[in-house]
């Protein structure tokens, strides 16, 4: 359900470009129902949330869009999703994608789990954390769509953060893996190499 992971197995050879085409499509659509579910349950609480200002500022009408504190800057929002979804990815990486890995599990859900929320407790207070591009998508497009909506505070000037991080992040971890299982796949031949020529010494 996420479009950064679906792109690192891509770059990992894991599924193939039009496979990730159609994961980015079916997430994103999914992401814009979810969301439109979630505001159809909730409009009858517009008129008890209606800010002095005349917006919508609360859940029902935010939807719990991923926006950037008042606080930090643009640059700031970009560096904390880019560590953010890098750890969260490399935790998927070494777990559900790498097979061989020395961190294999035979179920990857409990360490994606936890590291998942690691990430959240760190970042809630200043992005609200991203991570995961579908995840801002849905929420922000329905509002901005919905009559009583607060699209500027749903999409500011730094919306990109939530998009090109994850994907900066789902590169790097990728290259790091392939360095890690190239490292890994030169001593495993080092060592038959090393087996096969101690056993033509022994004969």
């Amino acid at each position: 359900m996420n479009p950064g992971v679906s792109f690192l197995m891509f770059l990992q050879r894991q599924i193939s470009l039009t496979k990730m085409l159609a994961y980015w499509l079916a997430q994103l659509t999914g992401s814009l129902l979810a969301s439109s579910l979630v505001w159809a349950s909730v409009t009858s609480l517009s008129s008890a949330d209606k800010g002095e200002d005349g917006t919508y500022n609360s859940p029902p009408f935010e939807l719990g869009s991923t926006t950037l504190d008042s606080k930090i800057t643009s640059s700031n929002g970009f560096l904390l999703e880019l560590m953010g979804s890098f750890f969260f990815y490399f935790v998927v990486s070494q777990t559900a994608l790498d097979k061989n890995g020395i961190a294999k599990t035979s179920f990857p859900a409990i360490p994606i789990g936890f590291s998942l929320v690691v990430v959240h407790i760190c970042l809630i207070p200043f992005t609200g954390c991203g991570v995961n591009p579908a995840r801002t998508f849905g929420p922000a497009m329905v509002t901005c769509m919905s009559p009583d909506g607060n699209c500027e505070g749903a999409v500011g000037d730094w919306w990109w953060i939530y998009f090109v991080g994850p994907f900066v992040a789902a590169f790097l971890v990728a290259e790091i893996t392939a360095l890690i299982n190239w490292d890994v796949e030169d001593e495993k031949k080092y060592e038959v190499a090393a087996n096969k020529a101690d056993g033509g010494a022994e004969e």
